[in-house]
C-alpha cells in the first residue's frame, strides 16, 4: 500500500504517473481508460489506489487518487458531495499526468457540481493535437492558431495547444512542441 506525505506525494515509490487530488468536502470517483473504477469505498484496485489525507494541513482530509502508470485514453473523474457538505461550500479537483499538472475546478460551490463527470484525454504525445500519432504541420498550425491566447481551461485548453495548462499558449508551450517535432507513433 502507498503511503503519502504532507504534500500529497507518494512515499516509498515513484512519482505516480497519475494523480487526482480533490480538496474536500467531496468524494471521488476515477474511471481510467480501460474502465477499471476505484472509489473511497473500494480503496484499491489493482493500478490505482484511494488514500485521504490532510495536505493543506486545514485539518479536513483531502482525496487522493494515485496509479504507478498511466493509460492510454479517456479519464473520467465524478466528483460527489459528502453527506455533511453544505450546498456553499467549496471543492477543487486537479490532475497530474506524468509530473504536468492541470486545474479542473478551483474554489467551486458543491451546489455547481457539474451533472457530467470531468473527463480528460490522456495521449500517447500531448503535442499530437489531432490524434493522428504524429506530429507535424497540422499540429503546428493548431499551436499557431492559438498562439498567445489567453484563457484556455478545461475542458479543450486551447485545442490542447496549452501544454502546460497555465491557461494561455506561450513559448513554454511552443517549446514543449518543438522538443516533439515530427514525433511518430
Amino acid at each position: 500500500t502507498l503511503r503519502v506525505d504532507d504534500y500529497g506525494r507518494v512515499k516509498d515509490a515513484k512519482e505516480p504517473a497519475f494523480k487526482a487530488i480533490s480538496g474536500s468536502p467531496v468524494d471521488l470517483i476515477v474511471t481510467d481508460p480501460k474502465r477499471e473504477r476505484i472509489t473511497k469505498e473500494i480503496g484499491e484496485t489493482h493500478t490505482m489506489e484511494y488514500v485521504t489525507y490532510d495536505i493543506d494541513g486545514d485539518g479536513e482530509l483531502d482525496d487522493i487518487v494515485v496509479a504507478p502508470e498511466r493509460k492510454i485514453g479517456t479519464y473520467s473523474i465524478e466528483v460527489i458531495p459528502e453527506v455533511n457538505a453544505l450546498p456553499t461550500d467549496t471543492y477543487s479537483l486537479e490532475v497530474t499526468i506524468d509530473g504536468q499538472t492541470m486545474v479542473l475546478a478551483a474554489e467551486i460551490p458543491i451546489q455547481d457540481i457539474p451533472a457530467e463527470p470531468y473527463e480528460f484525454e490522456s495521449k500517447l504525445n500531448r503535442s499530437d493535437f489531432d490524434n493522428d500519432g504524429d506530429v507535424d504541420l497540422a499540429d503546428l498550425a493548431t499551436l499557431c492558431l492559438h498562439w498567445l491566447e489567453q484563457d484556455c481551461d478545461y475542458p479543450n485548453w486551447c485545442e490542447g495547444s496549452d501544454l502546460n495548462y497555465n491557461g494561455f499558449v506561450d513559448f513554454i508551450d511552443f517549446a514543449t512542441f518543438a522538443n516533439n517535432w515530427l514525433w511518430e507513433k
